[in-house]
């Protein structure tokens, strides 16, 4: 989980260029007004709603319909498509996006290579949850974040808590609970 598609924005990396920025002279400031947010978040402040229901966006890691004639549409299974699809749900916006295989509203046999990434989150879940200092390892796994990673952990399991309904909702483990 943590950091691992999108190193762009990951704290250590911002630093990074904050300090290049500094080096080089530039003068300007960079923050990342999202740091503590999740994507249902930043979608439900959101002042311009059309835009995020752009068809035009792509969040997939995996496309791989492309391969079989489908086009570069989101695969709808992989990590960043759960989260994306997730994000949509959480903040009542539309999702106008198409996915190959949506996971949001219908159960997805977790023993396929369609359900490898929710076997992954249940995964978390469920090793969190039996080891709550687990995720402070895997937060930390990530990369250099400072001191506090209270802020981290604090988003992550708001997360989890709401992933773990979404799980039993669509009947991917009713253990967990």
């Amino acid at each position: 989980m943590g950091s691992h598609s999108t190193r762009t924005t990951h704290p250590h990396y911002m630093e990074m260029m904050r300090q290049l920025s500094r080096n080089i002279g530039l003068g300007v400031q960079i923050e990342n007004p999202y740091q503590f947010k999740t994507k249902g978040e930043m979608l439900r402040e959101c002042g311009n709603i059309p835009l995020v229901q752009s068809t035009n966006t792509m969040s997939c890691s995996h496309p791989s319909g492309r391969f079989a004639g489908q086009g570069n549409g989101h695969c709808g299974y992989c990590v960043p498509c759960i989260i994306r699809q997730s994000a949509y749900l959480a903040a009542n916006v539309q999702d106008r996006s198409i996915y190959r295989v949506p996971v949001i509203g219908q159960t997805v046999a977790i023993d396929r290579a369609e359900g490898a990434d929710i076997l992954a989150f249940k995964y978390m879940i469920e090793k969190t949850s039996q080891n709550p200092s687990y995720l402070t390892t895997v937060i930390r796994s990530t990369g250099p974040l400072g001191t506090n990673i209270d802020p981290y952990i604090d988003i992550i399991q708001g997360v989890y808590v709401r992933w773990t309904r979404w799980l039993v909702k669509f009947n991917y483990d009713d253990s967990i609970s």
